[in-house]
């Protein structure tokens, strides 16, 4: 696996460590950010267009972390880039379910599948792709 991360906040905008997008095949994208870095899709959208072929998922945080650093007020994303990994995502409207117990059975039968290794779980996200 190999990741770039990138950061953004509202005095400096993106803020990266190299001068290109070396993983623009990346298959996944994580987003952590404060909620008005969430809301500006703009900024989102810009995303997606570095890693057309990436899930770009995440939610608000307290704090983003970007290598050895913390950040406030900003968006932090991480893109990976697997070799042999296959990425598969699903999502349940806990609305939609009489407790906890019922919408996590019905994640894990959306996620049901030979070899699957790791499993990932987010609440109040967002997903694009």
């Amino acid at each position: 696996m190999k990741t770039e991360q990138i950061s953004w906040n509202s005095a400096a905008g993106w803020s990266r460590q190299s001068s290109d997008f070396s993983l623009s095949g990346s298959q996944l994208v994580l987003a952590f950010g404060s909620t008005a870095s969430i809301e500006r899709g703009e900024l989102l959208r810009q995303v997606q267009g570095w890693y057309p072929n990436a899930y770009v998922l995440g939610c608000s945080t307290a704090g983003e972390i970007m290598s050895t650093r913390v950040f406030n007020d900003s968006l932090v994303i991480t893109a990976c880039e697997f070799e042999h990994t296959k990425i598969k995502t699903a999502d349940v409207n806990l609305d939609e379910f009489p407790d906890s117990a019922a919408a996590g059975a019905n994640l894990a039968s959306a996620l049901d599948a030979p070899g699957l290794v790791h499993v990932l779980v987010f609440r109040d996200c967002f997903k694009t792709m």
